[in-house]
């Protein structure tokens, strides 16, 4: 009898592994999604969707006498947030891995022809914008936090190879004046290595062991956060970075996707994000890297782990940047286009958000006569643009503040930087807006931002700001 059930057991297990068998290579060859979801569940690489060609930065040349057909334009990140200017870094790459350099240069500067905006449902060209390519002297030293997936589908062969790259990037890519910190991640976080230049401080402490300890469930947010603290602990001169790699959707984390954005605009950290596989939340990293002036990549091969790390910190380092001043709030998409002499156009695209984020200062370009309250004519168009943003917005409510220069007495710089935001906040009023949503401070010279002994440094500080108190 016990035979029997032996030998009726091994007939039952052997037809169970058959049958989950010959389902695994059904889902993997002719089940289409299913079937891409179960490679990515054991550890292989999913199909990757039609037409997928990722661009990865390898090396730097000479942009050449003519611009040949492999050439293309990408808008990488932008920042819609500096001084109501936007800044878009853009990269000019031959055959999908050569950033080509010079191509702001002397002649060059001409193939920069055509940059359009379009924004709340109207289109303009951009007449005056300024085109310059990043010197060695625009590099800062970078602190980065490298936040590594390690939730169980990553898998013990997958998590491997993120560190295996991770490990290259040290060893290859690392500047010496840059400080890396190491966090992997689950449902719970682990700083592997703290902030360092080290190299042989983060070679002992970082392990190349699978999963190891971890294997859980997934908090990326949670995961981001701990990168910003680490980073946040550099000195002042460094460029702080996150970068993030997740192979799936967040569902530990207790923060949300905008405290990670207002947690990353307080600290001044740009956050890079990677995506592998099918299996994400589709825009969610996206959207957070796009808010924070970072890169985004979704990749769907483990070899290109190395790459994609590599490509990231070479664009931080080697880009064009496009500045001009957007004539309104909103979501902005930009079109540029290159013309080459003998008659090829080149055109990339790209967009953004400019409506500040909640704390904010935000310059309001309003004139006024000297040592009065009038508002000029010219005033007008900014007027408007807070007052369009705040109509979009209705719950939004805002801080008019008003500064002065030293000159004169502190009492005098104090009713009249109060003056000022006062007579804003009427003309807001005036238009329509609930005067409840609108405060209005003078802080007189009490809060320069530039140097009150030169007449350049007392114009920036004769301003009016404003700050979204709620968005």
């Amino acid at each position: 009898m016990k035979l029997c059930n032996s030998f009726c057991s091994s007939k039952i297990l052997k037809k169970r592994i058959i049958t989950i068998t010959a389902f695994a290579i059904i889902l993997i060859q002719g089940c289409g999604s299913y079937g891409n979801i179960f490679k990515q569940i054991i550890g292989m690489d999913p199909e990757p969707p039609p037409g997928y060609k990722p661009v990865f930065i390898t090396k730097i040349k000479e942009i050449p006498s003519e611009l040949s057909d492999s050439v293309k334009l990408t808008v990488s990140r932008t920042d819609p947030y500096k001084e109501n200017r936007v800044k878009l870094y853009l990269h000019l790459i031959e055959g999908d891995t050569a950033f080509l350099t010079g191509g702001a240069d002397g002649k060059w500067k001409k193939i920069w022809c055509k940059v359009t905006d379009s924004s709340n449902g109207e289109e303009r060209e951009i007449t005056e914008f300024k085109i310059r390519e990043a010197s060695k002297s625009d590099r800062k030293p970078q602190a980065i936090a490298m936040v590594m997936d390690h939730s169980g589908s990553m898998g013990n062969s997958r998590a491997h190879e993120v560190q295996k790259a991770v490990e290259h990037f040290l060893n290859d890519s690392k500047k010496d004046n840059d400080k890396i910190a190491l966090i992997k991640y689950d449902d719970s976080i682990g700083v592997e290595c703290p902030l360092t230049n080290n190299i042989e401080t983060l070679n002992s402490k970082f392990e190349l062991n699978g999963l190891g300890k971890f294997g859980r469930q997934t908090a990326t947010i949670d995961a981001i956060a701990a990168g910003i603290r680490e980073v946040s602990k550099a000195e002042a001169g460094l460029e702080r970075v996150v970068m993030v790699f997740t192979d799936g959707q967040d569902n530990k984390s207790g923060l949300k996707k905008n405290d990670i954005i207002n947690l990353a605009h307080a600290n001044n950290v740009i956050i890079c994000a990677i995506d592998y596989g099918i299996s994400i939340s589709e825009g969610f990293l996206e959207s957070i890297a796009k808010a924070t002036n970072g890169t985004y990549n979704h990749i769907y091969k483990a070899k290109e782990f190395n790459l994609v790390y590599s490509d990231i910190y070479t664009r931080l380092e080697h880009y064009y940047e496009l500045e001009y001043e957007p004539q309104d709030y909103g979501h902005h998409t930009v079109t540029i286009k290159l013309c080459d002499k003998s008659g090829k156009e080149i055109i990339a695209t790209g967009s953004y958000d400019n409506v500040p984020y909640e704390g904010l200062a935000t310059i309001l370009n309003v004139y006024f006569n000297t040592n009065s309250d009038n508002l000029k004519s010219e005033s007008n168009k900014a007027i408007q643009n807070v007052y369009a943003l705040m109509k979009k917005n209705p719950k939004m409510k805002i801080e008019l503040r008003g500064h002065t220069d030293s000159k004169g007495s502190k009492d005098k710089n104090l009713t009249l930087s109060q003056d000022r935001a006062d007579a804003v906040r009427n003309a807001l009023i005036e238009k329509g807006i609930d005067a409840s949503r609108i405060k209005a401070v003078g802080f007189g010279d009490t809060m320069p931002v530039a140097d009150n002994q030169t007449e350049e440094g007392r114009a920036k500080n004769r301003r009016t700001e404003f700050i979204v108190l709620q968005q």
